[in-house]
């Protein structure tokens, strides 16, 4: 048993002399050297394996036998030959036949032997086939498209591979050759169009002349999606940009309308706070459905009103007024600092006010009736009796005497009309639209025929003098005497201006005829100085 199995030893040990790196995929024609046969006997034989001297690595030459029927594979070992029936690339092993019948106690006449194929980088460096040597770190494979394969239980020991997707031998150089995977449908499976690529292939569903149809309408819907997510990607940009746009305005138009003036008037004064705010134009517009015209409720020479629901329901009356001129915006202020200061049942009162538009708004409390002018001239089926008369000409007059006398501020309405006295459901008086509620505006309410004619300082002596004449209080009017005197100034400043203007216009003429007759007056001067040079020669 010693023998035999010394024997049996001594055949693994001669194989294992050839173990060679070989990690590969199984190719479909394995390659040779040129001009080196190829198989033997049906088993295909790669470098660097070979039939012949100059076929084969030096260590790895196989003999095939022609005597037998079937030509068979031998590698030679020292005590004798061993049978070769298969080299795979796959495992890296070779299967061989070795005759051990002389060496076991039992009556073998074969037995069949796997040999795994390494190369050991230290123990076989002249089995390497390239120039590598036990402390090269590097190791390349002959052929384009391979890599290294290395052992896990042994790093020195490594195989070559080819590159997915190629087949062939990587230890001779363009050993490793594409694979075409559209020739190998049962391996390489394509239910469609199939292109071969270096490497790997690509494959491409077919179409038919029936799913034409729908995949158009896959590709129409998805046109059609993306198209409405890019119109709304624009148009979300667009929205953002015209916000940001519009709050730089709103900003601009705050500051204008001198907003931080009445910021610091209403903090300032906590019974204004409480009775005044400052709305948001998002707020005003929301609440008139955008300034719809349907909400107007009326006009006048100063604006015009909207019926406007704020978000907590309450029904107000805003004025758009048109002012357009950056100078009439102190008047605007003047009229909310009015009425942000008085607090009587018979004037409007004033909720607050946006400032950030070029004309800025106002918000009122809501009348319901009307006008008295509507009242009075408007076609209205129950006219107001002499009672409701008398009671609005009485609180009209009480909230023009509270304006002038018992308000913060001493206030002269100077637009005192029907239009602009509003009545309530119960027939409540309420004075309206101070716009003429200004300090030295009086050519506003004058006929400007007249102004043109007179000249504005005289028809202001004359306003002024009839604002006197109707003040409340007998001691504070002028005397008729004084009212005398003042028009009679006034029709003298009248003749002297027109004298004014008739000298004028002659000493117009004669500075025309002065440049005129220019050389005359030259010719003249000389003589009346010759004359004069004359006379004093002679005694007198």
């Amino acid at each position: 048993m010693t023998s035999s199995t010394s024997s049996f030893c001594e055949v693994t040990i001669a194989a294992t002399v050839f173990q060679f790196l070989v990690t590969m995929t199984l190719a479909k024609g394995l390659i040779a050297l040129p001009g080196c046969p190829e198989s033997c006997g049906g088993i295909q034989v790669p470098y660097p394996f070979g039939i012949g001297d100059k076929c084969s690595y030096n260590g790895f030459n196989l003999t095939c036998d022609d005597a037998h029927q079937m030509p068979k594979l031998f590698m030679a070992k020292e005590n004798g030959v061993v049978e070769v029936l298969n080299i795979s690339l796959l495992d890296g092993t070779n299967s061989m036949l070795n005759n051990l019948s002389n060496s076991l106690p039992f009556t073998v006449e074969s037995v069949p032997v796997v040999l795994e194929w390494w190369l050991d980088l230290i123990r076989d460096e002249a089995l390497l086939p390239l120039s590598i040597g036990p402390n090269t770190t590097d190791f390349r494979c002959l052929s384009l498209n391979s890599s290294t394969y290395y052992n896990d239980l042994n790093y020195d020991r490594r195989r070559c591979n080819c590159s997915q997707g190629y087949e062939g031998n990587p230890y001779i150089r363009d050993g490793c050759q594409d694979i075409d995977e559209c020739k190998q449908p049962d391996i390489y499976p394509c239910h469609g169009t199939c292109i071969n690529m270096p490497g790997t292939y690509r494959c491409f569903a077919k179409i038919s002349v029936k799913s034409l149809p729908g995949l158009i309408t896959i590709i129409a819907v998805s046109a059609g999606f993306g198209l409405l997510s890019s119109l709304l990607c624009v148009a979300k940009i667009t929205s953002k940009i015209k916000r940001r746009r519009t709050n730089k305005l709103r900003r601009k138009y705050f500051k204008k309308n001198h907003g931080l003036l009445l910021q610091q008037l209403i903090s300032s004064n906590r019974d204004i706070a409480e009775r005044m705010k400052i709305f948001s134009l998002e707020e005003l517009d929301q609440a008139t459905n955008s300034f719809d015209q349907n909400r107007i409720l009326g006009g006048g020479g100063h604006g015009t009103v909207y019926k406007g629901i704020l978000s907590d329901q309450h029904v107000v009356a805003i004025k758009k007024s048109k002012i357009v001129v950056q100078r009439e915006i102190n008047d605007f202020i003047n009229e909310v600092v009015i009425l942000s200061q008085t607090n009587h049942r018979n004037v409007v009162k004033l909720y607050g006010c946006c400032l950030e538009t070029e004309v800025p708004l106002l918000v009122y409390e809501f009348i319901s009736n009307g006008t008295l002018s509507l009242h009075l001239h408007g076609q209205n089926e129950n006219p107001l009796i002499w009672k409701d008369r008398l009671r609005i000409a009485l609180e009209t007059a009480r909230a023009i005497a509270y304006l002038h006398s018992a308000a913060s501020i001493s206030v002269l309405h100077r637009d005192i009309k029907s239009a602009n006295i509003l009545l309530t459901d119960t027939m409540t008086a309420k004075v309206s639209d101070f716009g003429a509620s200004r300090d030295n505006r009086l050519s506003d309410i004058m006929d400007p025929q007249i102004v043109d004619e007179v000249g504005a300082k005289n028809a202001e002596v004359v306003g002024k003098l009839a604002e006197a004449c109707l003040r409340l209080k007998g001691e504070e009017r002028p005397t008729m005497r004084q009212v005398e005197t003042t028009l009679e100034d006034v029709q003298r400043s009248q003749v002297q201006l027109k004298h004014q203007i008739a000298r004028a216009s002659n000493n117009t003429l004669k500075d025309q005829t002065y440049k005129g007759n220019k050389c005359y007056e030259g010719t003249r001067q000389y003589s009346l100085e010759n004359e004069f040079i004359q006379s004093s020669e002679f005694p007198r």
